[in-house]
């Protein structure tokens, strides 16, 4: 109950911080068209991608083989390498004097505090049903769930919200990439093309949305 509670605040959380991002002009600008982009039929037709589920396995193996007792703790693989990529960034942080003086603890160290107590715990667990026959097994998922449960909340207002953050910057590129495609603005002057015409369109949407002071900008002064 306490991860779905945790997971259903967070989700929350970061819908709203998502709207309150999207409410810059350009970053809505490159929001819409990325996913006009996306939805492009012709540029994923060739593209197939399928998934068997509903009772059609998608493989088979023993469960006493190599192979399964490396999917059965494939967390347990990602715990050690979560653990060894957030040592060596607080090393890093330790020892970067250019970070050491715009760092933050809430910002830079409480994310790989939590991601390493996380993996700990999780790794605690493994080694209590395996080797100690379940001692203080309770008590350690106890643990790894209050961990979990804080860095869910903490997710939408860290630097964690990149992980889901990140991943729309790739509509920037796909914008960029497509706009050299598409018909090209020329100058008035010379002729010659020096931009996509969508981004000058969109530049100029975005241009007679910002405000200076709560007023719309006056293009007619200098």
């Amino acid at each position: 109950m306490g991860y779905t509670i945790a997971s259903v605040v967070a989700f929350g959380a970061i819908v709203f911080r998502y709207a309150i991002w999207l409410q810059r002009p350009a970053t809505r600008v490159y929001w819409r068209r990325s996913w006009n982009l996306y939805l492009q039929r012709e540029k994923f037709w060739q593209n197939g991608y399928r998934a068997y589920l509903f009772g059609f396995p998608l493989n088979v193996l023993p469960g006493r083989s190599i192979l399964a007792r490396i999917t059965f703790h494939a967390l347990d693989f990602t715990a050690l390498m979560v653990i060894a990529g957030c040592a060596i960034a607080v090393h890093r942080r330790l020892r970067d004097r250019g970070a050491i003086a715009l760092q933050q603890f809430t910002l830079d160290f409480v994310p790989h505090m939590l991601l390493i107590a996380i993996s700990v715990t999780g790794l605690m667990l493994t080694a209590s049903s395996l080797w100690l026959k379940g001692y203080m097994y309770h008590f350690i998922a106890l643990t790894h769930q209050a961990t979990v449960i804080m860095t869910l909340f903490y997710l939408p207002f860290g630097k964690l919200f990149h992980v889901v953050q990140r991943p729309a910057s790739i509509g920037v590129e796909l914008y960029q990439e497509r706009a050299r495609e598409m018909p090209q603005a020329k100058c008035a002057r010379c002729g010659s093309e020096f931009v996509a015409q969508i981004w000058l369109d969109d530049l100029k949407t975005v241009v007679d949305q910002e405000t200076i002071s709560n007023k719309p900008l006056n293009r007619r002064g200098s």
